[in-house]
């Protein structure tokens, strides 16, 4: 069994990125997100638009299997079919 946690914050400390590992500036909104399971419990902060990206190869994850990491076009491309869902 497994339990997911999601909410938003205004930072008040600098904080990484687990999608891009840039800096979350003071100020600026994130959302962490903690999962609960067998494994033990995983914690993740993530950009606004960083979490959109995130979780569109996460659901998407044939497209994008075994891939490490995306280029800007890439990463525009995916921006551009998140915003087509809406």
């Amino acid at each position: 069994m497994s339990s997911f946690s999601i909410k938003k914050f205004t930072a008040r400390k600098f904080h990484r990125c687990s999608w891009c590992s840039k800096s979350i500036k003071i100020g600026e909104k994130y959302q962490n997100e903690t999962l609960f399971n067998k494994d033990g419990v995983f914690k993740y902060k993530f950009h606004m638009n960083c979490v959109e990206i995130a979780h569109y190869v996460n659901d998407n994850e044939e497209k994008f299997y075994d891939r490490g990491d995306f280029s800007e076009m890439e990463v525009g491309e995916i921006m551009r079919e998140i915003l087509r869902k809406q």
